[in-house]
């Protein structure tokens, strides 16, 4: 949602948690859980869409949050806390050429998204071959 005036909105919020400290921090501890991840991952997917004139029309139920990446099942999924890390959970869109669409999306880590990208099967095909090649001493 847009403000008219988003500076004031701030300082309304600010003034408020001022005030009324016991009520936000419950309001704030309300939200720990699985759902509100997915609420979350929502909400900010919801913001690029807006931003990117992306399709949008996932709900916070469409989103499953699994324990591990599916790409690297080695990384548990947590919730960036301030600052992005490689086991961030990420909201993925699977075909980029699609908009946050039910079965367009997974949960996965940062690491996975930014490695994924938008390349396409092909990219990743030459990326691989040239790792390859190199690695080998080609």
């Amino acid at each position: 949602m847009a403000y008219a005036n988003p500076e004031k909105r701030r300082q309304f919020q600010r003034e408020y948690a001022e005030k009324n400290p016991e009520k936000v921090r419950k309001w704030r501890e309300s939200f720990q859980g699985s759902k509100s991840d997915s609420y979350w991952l929502w909400t900010r997917a919801k913001a690029r869409a807006v931003k990117n004139n992306i399709d949008f029309t996932i709900t916070v139920d469409d989103i499953a949050i699994p324990e591990f990446c599916p790409i690297f099942p080695d990384i548990k999924l947590e919730r960036s806390k301030g600052k992005c890390t490689y086991s961030s959970m990420s909201l993925d869109r699977r075909n980029n050429a699609k908009g946050y669409v039910p079965g367009n999306i997974q949960v996965i880590s940062n690491k996975g998204n930014v490695r994924k990208s938008d390349m396409s099967v092909e990219e990743v095909r030459q990326l691989l071959k040239y790792m390859e090649e190199t690695l080998n001493g080609s």
